[in-house]
């Protein structure tokens, strides 16, 4: 029957880690356990030619050492590589120095007892340790009081970002900061986005660093934010972290803030202009969405607007006018209801409710014939709108029957088309010029001229495409 011992190395940090190993001979088998220890030596100069030493110290103990000859060391620098046997230590020695060894490297260590017959334990438990270099930092910088911070939601679009990055170490090497947003680099040493404002201050310790868009943010964006650096001297101590923040969404559809004619007018001119201003202060208003309709009939469609040549729509996101030139005069003495949709740019989109209003035009019998119907003048009005595109209005008065020319001329003088040639009686005219030439192809941005021709009467316009 065999006799059972205990074998025990040391780690100094983890005193209390045991296993079991067993190994016997032909007259009785014993148990050790064996749990290693590893000291960290001081770093050692040596002056004579100022080269740096370092060392190992393994130690071990068993609970019982009779029968034991030496012990075994192994060695070996990685989880997946076999062991190495590298030394023998004869009892009752119970440490070893090993001095084959390298800064910052991982080595793993186990040992076994042998007894002067011969019979070897199995191997003892493993340590893992490393030798770390006091006068390298090993420490990559880090950030800290991110903002906003990550997972925040409900941001303000036109919120800034801010971040300090530090290092006890060695310092930060400031031109190593690259800056994304949605994967978009903003900022990364000389390369810098004009469209934000990047501003860094502090020392090599610890930066502060601020990001502020000169564009908002759109409301319910997810905003990714990611930062790289490394240290000022160890350029392989590299970090790079990310976090992300929501912004708030836009619950407030777009609004309506003139109406031309206004709700409930009455005696409207028969040859009225409709205009609309559209408004959001926040996500802007989706072009596309936009709707015009007057008595039941569709006018403007933005996902199509190309199909309405009466309609034509100016401005930006956050304010957009819309004007109605109709083809063909109103009646007298009618009811006109006007129809209107639109919806907001934020995601999912604030659709404005559908705005319902009426106004009623003149009676006939209101209207002088000198106003309306024979002009007193011969007279060119400027165009609306101007700068204008796809489509302008050119209106005229003609104060008896005349013949007429409205011909375009190109700044250079050059012949562009004609808009009207003929004889017409006394009345007030409107003509819609949809940008094109004599040969019904589309004309470059730019001043045009309009000149009329009608009797005596000689006037010109000037007239403005714009892309």
């Amino acid at each position: 029957m065999c006799q059972e011992r205990m074998m025990t190395m040391k780690y100094m940090y983890d005193p209390q880690n045991r296993i079991n190993a067993k190994s016997c001979n032909l007259l009785y088998r014993f148990k050790m356990l064996i749990i290693l220890f590893v000291l960290f030596d001081l770093l050692v100069i040596n002056t004579a030619d100022n080269i740096y030493s370092q060392e190992l110290i393994i130690g071990w103990t068993m609970t019982d050492y009779t029968n034991i000859s030496h012990f075994r060391l192994f060695r070996k620098t990685g989880e997946d590589v076999e062991f190495t046997f590298i030394d023998t230590v004869r009892y009752p020695k119970e440490e070893y120095f090993d001095q084959n060894i390298q800064f910052n490297q991982h080595y793993y260590y186990a040992a076994t007892a042998v007894d002067i017959y011969g019979n070897e334990s199995e191997f003892s438990n493993i340590i893992d340790t490393v030798l770390i270099n006091p006068d390298v930092d090993t420490a990559p910088p880090y950030l800290t009081h991110m903002y906003p911070q990550d997972d925040a939601t409900k941001v303000l679009p036109d919120t800034l970002i801010s971040f300090q990055v530090s290092d006890e170490g060695t310092g930060v090497n400031i031109n190593s900061l690259c800056i994304t947003l949605n994967s978009d680099t903003i900022f990364c040493g000389e390369e810098r986005s004009q469209l934000h404002k990047t501003t860094i201050r502090g020392d090599s310790m610890a930066y502060q660093v601020t990001v502020r868009p000169l564009n908002s943010f759109g409301y319910g964006q997810s905003i990714d934010v990611s930062v790289k650096v490394s240290d000022l001297s160890q350029p392989a101590n590299f970090m790079e972290e990310s976090w992300s923040f929501d912004t708030v969404r836009d619950t407030m559809p777009p609004y309506i803030t003139e109406l031309q004619p206004s709700i409930g007018a009455t005696d409207v001119p028969v040859d009225t202009t409709i205009v609309i201003h559209f408004r959001d202060e926040e996500s802007g208003v989706d072009i596309s969405s936009i709707q015009l309709i007057i008595d039941d009939k569709l006018v403007y469609d933005g996902k199509k607007p190309g199909d309405y040549p009466f309609t034509t729509v100016s401005g930006d996101s956050t304010d957009y006018k819309l004007i109605y030139v109709p083809s063909e005069m109103f009646s007298y003495n009618a009811l006109i209801k006007v129809e209107t949709i639109a919806a907001d740019l934020a995601v999912p989109p604030n659709q404005m409710p559908k705005q319902t209003y009426v106004f009623t035009t003149e009676t006939e019998t209101s209207v002088t014939s000198n106003i309306m119907n024979i002009p007193e003048t011969f007279k060119l009005y400027q165009n609306f709108p101007n700068p204008f595109n796809p489509l302008t209005v050119i209106q005229y008065d003609l104060p008896k029957r005349s013949d007429i020319e409205l011909i375009v001329y190109d700044m250079a003088g050059r012949y562009v088309t004609t808009l009207v040639k003929g004889t017409q009686k006394a009345g007030r005219y409107r003509y819609f010029w949809s940008g094109t030439d004599f040969n019904n192809r589309s004309v470059a941005s730019g001043i045009y001229f309009c000149k009329m021709k009608a009797s005596q009467y000689r006037k010109t316009l000037k007239v403005l495409k714009v892309e």
